[in-house]
Order: C-alpha cells, then sequence, then structure tokens
C-alpha cells in the first residue's frame, strides 16, 4: 500500500538532488494483515533522460544535511546507474522502440527499522536524496552543450 510520494519531478544533475515527501501510516486493516514485520519499499521511478550524467548514484533515506560521502552508508537505500536512459527520451528513442521510463525498487525495510531504532525516522516524513556514490570533482566532459539532466517523475514509499 503507497504509504508516501512526492509531488512534484526531481531533476538530477551530477552534483544529484533531494526530496521530501509526507508519509501516512498504514490503516489498521492493511497493518494487521502485514502482521508484525511489514515490508518497506522505496521506488524510483519514471525515470526518464536523454543521456546518461555518467554518475552512479546512491538512493539515501534522511541523510541529515553535510554529511560526508564517507559517512552516508548508514542511510543507504540503494545504488542506481543510468546505463540506457537515453532510450526513455522519445526523441531519441529512434523509430523501431518506444521509450520507456527507467524504474528501480529497493527493499529498505531493515533500513527504516534501523532508523528508528536510532530516533532518525519521522513516522510523518520522509527525505530522499540521490548523490554521487563516489566523490567525482570532474566536471561535465568538454563538448557536452548541455549539462547531462535525469528526471526522476515519482519516489514512492510502500508498505505491507
Amino acid at each position: 500500500m503507497l504509504i508516501g510520494a512526492n509531488d512534484a519531478p526531481v531533476d538530477i544533475d551530477r552534483r544529484g538532488a533531494s526530496t521530501q515527501f509526507a508519509v501516512t501510516p498504514l490503516p489498521e486493516s492493511a497493518a494487521a494483515a502485514a502482521g508484525d514485520t511489514p515490508r518497506t519499499y522505496l521506488n524510483v521511478t519514471d525515470i526518464e533522460g536523454s543521456r546518461n550524467p555518467g554518475v552512479i548514484f546512491g538512493v539515501y533515506l534522511n541523510l541529515p544535511a553535510g554529511t560526508a560521502s564517507d559517512a552516508r552508508d548508514d542511510y543507504l537505500a540503494g545504488i542506481v546507474s543510468f546505463f540506457g536512459i537515453e532510450k526513455t527520451d522519445p526523441h531519441a528513442a529512434g523509430s523501431r522502440q518506444e521509450p520507456h521510463g527507467m524504474r528501480y525498487t529497493f527493499d529498505v525495510t531493515g533500513l527504516v527499522d534501523r532508523l528508528r531504532a536510532q530516533g532518525q525516522w519521522d513516522p510523518g516524513r520522509v527525505s530522499v536524496s540521490m548523490l554521487p556514490a563516489v566523490d567525482d570533482d570532474e566536471p561535465e566532459p568538454l563538448g557536452a552543450a548541455v549539462a547531462a539532466r535525469v528526471r526522476v517523475g515519482t519516489f514512492s514509499l510502500y508498505q505491507g
């Protein structure tokens, strides 16, 4: 069952981006059906772009602002690569193939449980950050007229 999602698409460049959204608890009937250990999933969907930004991103839940890259692992939901993102652009996909959005799903049950136990989980609000998985001070490649941007249409949290 959907318990939260962002309201607007998020544009991500080589430096990353973040979003926040409200989370509502499962209704009692759904919580009872889920049992003592409901699973929690983070979906990153409707991902589109015309070219790969050349960066692998870490996806983080409730990452405190200013956390050093070597201290982010405690908040890591998963890793995202945009290999093949060109196929999501209707203008670049070619005439033989329909464009499609990319998607990733992460089971974040353990992460949410750990954040909750550490007092770092707000049951009413979640933040999701996509940041380069490795520090990269390399500038955008020369000849790139427009910086590669990726648009994530939906970050959503499901539980059940």
